[in-house]
């Protein structure tokens, strides 16, 4: 029998104590982990694009336990991993533990930012086909708190960005317009006392065509101020457009916007990063390296041809001069990868064959080892109870760890954030249309010292009753507390 000890903030204390008992209570015995290691065929993309080349790095596969129990929480059959590096305390709207949001059939868009200024991450989500279009979910010392920051109905697309658009101090929100608008918006953060009261709504774009899926803030012209990188999937000609947000945001009308890129109606995905460490920022999407030459233009290079739908992510997975280049498989089947600049070309590393509609990407030190671990998740609609939320865990030399986190859930725009404040990476995830409204958490508890070691002793094997009572104390006088 193993113990899993978990740390989780106050406001969900109850819960955490329940889940000891439980796991006491509980035949853990036949835990066992399963590894298997898979070699995966790497293709190299040059700098002109044109040569190509094979490699083989190595992904390790956990499916099951010490390195990642398989348990159900209350009120959900979802599965929950559990792992002995870190504890998973998963969370949310389903369970109870997280307040209701109100109804919103098409849950579409996703952003993790510390809004009100506290020091952890808050929580908006976006929706369409009916009103309640911006909720707000933030945990405070008092607990979880939910509000309708935007009442109206409006056609979010998947994607949206935060920044300080009016230079006050505080992270305002960017979204654009689906498939059937013209829009692209920015909602003003009325500030930390008023953080649940209705955002007001001004406008950036109002014509040139629909669809606005992904967008970035970035200097990308050296400036100073950030300019706000946007793809315009259906415009007459499919565009990514950089917006110069205006002097007094507050009072202008429509920003002005330059074409940066002409792309497909497929075209998805968007990152900004400095890739060559020249100091300029550039840009990942819609499967392309758009390398900034210093004053804001572009010189393109096809990376991932057969993602140009898919999501894009840089993040330095190896220690070196140039990024890493992340792709998902977006609304398709197709693979989960990244790219490494070797000096001459882009060599292509496969961390998963298939990933199923892989809408959730991002990257970020999850497990507190100093390098970057990338997350990944699937849709429910082709695959339904299989979809996987899962997180790839770096060796920082270019190899990585699978580890499943839960099957069954639909991930859209799913991503990292420290939502407790506690200074780890928590998960926040969300379904597009899956038992919608829906928000899910999953508490990164940083608890290697506690979680192993513990030695089991059977006081009284034949109890005349179940044992239904914890308590903690020194029983063994060694000044550290022991459970019975």
């Amino acid at each position: 029998m193993s113990i899993r000890w978990l740390w989780f903030p106050a406001a969900v204390a109850v819960a955490v104590v329940v889940g000891v008992a439980l796991g006491l209570l509980t035949d853990t015995d036949s835990d066992s982990e399963v590894q298997s290691s898979a070699s995966s065929t790497s293709t190299t993309v040059s700098n002109d694009p044109t040569s190509t080349t094979t490699a083989s790095p190595t992904t390790t596969v956990t499916t099951d336990d010490t390195a990642g129990t398989t348990t159900t929480t209350e009120g959900n059959s979802v599965p929950v991993g559990f792992s002995t590096q870190w504890g998973w305390f998963h969370t949310g709207t389903s369970t109870g533990e997280l307040p209701a949001m109100q109804p919103i059939p098409e849950q579409t868009a996703l952003v993790v930012a510390d809004f009100d200024g506290d020091g952890s991450d808050d929580i908006i989500v976006g929706g369409r086909r009916g009103e309640n279009a911006l909720q707000l979910m933030r945990l405070t010392p008092s607990g979880w708190s939910t509000a309708v920051i935007e009442p109206d109905e409006l056609s979010i697309e998947a994607g949206g960005a935060a920044h300080d658009i009016d230079g006050d101090g505080d992270l305002d929100l960017a979204m654009g317009g689906d498939f059937s608008s013209q829009d692209v918006w920015w909602w003003e953060n009325p500030g930390a006392d008023n953080i649940e009261q209705r955002w007001t709504r001004r406008t950036i774009k109002t014509n040139g065509g629909p669809k606005h899926h992904d967008m970035v803030f970035a200097d990308i012209d050296g400036d100073g101020p950030a300019e706000l990188i946007f793809w315009n999937q259906r415009s007459e000609t499919p565009t990514l457009w950089a917006a110069t947000i205006p002097a007094d945001p507050t009072s202008a009308g429509q920003w002005n916007r330059d074409s940066i890129f002409f792309g497909t109606d497929a075209s998805e995905g968007l990152d900004a990063g400095d890739v060559d460490g020249d100091g300029d920022i550039d840009l990942l999407a819609g499967g392309n390296l758009l390398v900034n030459d210093g004053s804001g233009g572009f010189s393109a290079t096809e990376i991932a041809a057969d993602l140009v739908g898919g999501r894009a992510l840089m993040a330095q997975l190896v220690a070196g001069d140039a990024a890493e280049l992340i792709f998902d498989s977006g609304e398709a089947a197709g693979p989960t990868v990244w790219f490494q600049w070797d000096g001459s070309q882009w060599v292509r590393n496969e961390l998963r064959s298939v990933t199923n509609q892989g809408h959730s990407l991002d990257a970020g030190d999850v497990d507190g080892d100093g390098d970057v671990d990338i997350l990944s998740g699937e849709m429910r609609l082709e695959v339904g109870d299989a979809a996987r939320l899962t997180v790839f865990l770096n060796d920082g030399a270019g190899s990585f760890e699978t580890r499943d986190i839960s099957f069954g859930m639909d991930n859209h725009a799913s991503s990292f954030g420290d939502v407790d404040g506690d200074g780890d990476l928590d998960i926040v995830s969300k379904p597009f249309n899956w038992d919608t409204p829906r928000l899910d958490v999953w508490i990164n508890s940083e608890a290697t010292a506690l979680a192993n070691g513990w030695q089991r002793t059977v006081i009284d094997p034949d109890r005349p009753d179940r044992a239904v009572f914890l308590r903690a104390g020194d029983l063994d006088g060694d000044g550290d507390a022991d459970l019975a």
